[in-house]
C-alpha cells in the first residue's frame, strides 16, 4: 500500500486516486472517484493549511456510498480542515465511530447538529447510549450517550455489509478499553472491554482495504 500526508492509494482494493496529494487539489481532482482522504491528524508534513491535532478523522468515497470514518478530537479543528481539504459533507451518507475514545469522536459534536441525512453506525457500547453490560444490569436498559441517536443510529454487534463490498466488522477487547478500577488499588479490577468497528472495502476479487 503505497501513502501520502493525506491520501492513501489502494491498488489492492482497486481505490483510484488521482496523482496530486496537495490539499486544496483533493477535492476537484478526486470528484466522484474511489478514495479515502485523511482529514484529521497530527501528522505536520504535507498539512498545508490543516491543522494537525492527535486524533484520526477519513473521509471514504466507495462504490457510491460517502463515508465519515470518526471525526478526530475537537469540533473546529474538524470543520476547518473539511473547509480546508474541499469534502463534501452534505454527501456522507455513512458515519461510522470506530470506538468511544474523545480523539476519534469529538468532531461529532459538529457533525451531527449540522447534518441529518445519513446512517450512524456506532460501536454497542453502554457509554454511548448503546444497553448496560449484563455485569451491571439484565433488563437491557439504555444508559448514557443520547446525544449520539438520532433516527437512523444503528449500534453494530456483528459483522454487518452496509453496501456491496462495504463491511462493518465488530470487535471487543475483553480487557482494553474502559476498566472499573484499576490495580493495584483493586485487587480484583473489573475490566469491561472496550466495542470497536472496522471498516472492510474489498473489490470482488478478495483483496481488500481495513481501515482501524
Amino acid at each position: 500500500m503505497k501513502s501520502s500526508r493525506r491520501e492513501f492509494l489502494g491498488a489492492a482494493a482497486g481505490l483510484a486516486l488521482a496523482g496530486s496529494t496537495k490539499p486544496e487539489k483533493i477535492h476537484a481532482a478526486n470528484a466522484g472517484t474511489n478514495q479515502i482522504v485523511n482529514i484529521y491528524d497530527n501528522i505536520v508534513y504535507e498539512a498545508g493549511d490543516a491543522i494537525p491535532d492527535w486524533g484520526f478523522s477519513a473521509y471514504i468515497t466507495y462504490n457510491g456510498k460517502t463515508i465519515l470514518f470518526d471525526a478526530g478530537t475537537y469540533p473546529e479543528i474538524f470543520k476547518h480542515n473539511t473547509t480546508v481539504f474541499g469534502v463534501d459533507l452534505v454527501a456522507v451518507d455513512t458515519v461510522i465511530l470506530s470506538h468511544n475514545h474523545m480523539d476519534h469522536k469529538g468532531g461529532l459534536d459538529y457533525f451531527l447538529d449540522a447534518y441529518e441525512d445519513y446512517t450512524l453506525y456506532l460501536p454497542n457500547e453502554w457509554n454511548i447510549g448503546g444497553p448496560f453490560p449484563t455485569i451491571f444490569k439484565k433488563d437491557g436498559t439504555y444508559a448514557r450517550g443520547y446525544s449520539y441517536r438520532h433516527r437512523n443510529t444503528q449500534y453494530v454487534i456483528e459483522h454487518t455489509e452496509i453496501s456491496n463490498g462495504i463491511h462493518i466488522i465488530a470487535t471487543e477487547s475483553p480487557i482494553i478499553g474502559t476498566s472499573w478500577g484499576y490495580p493495584p488499588h483493586e485487587e480484583k479490577p473489573l475490566f469491561m472491554g472496550l466495542p470497536e468497528l472496522s471498516l472492510a472495502l474489498e473489490n470482488g476479487t478478495g483483496q481488500v482495504i481495513l481501515i482501524s
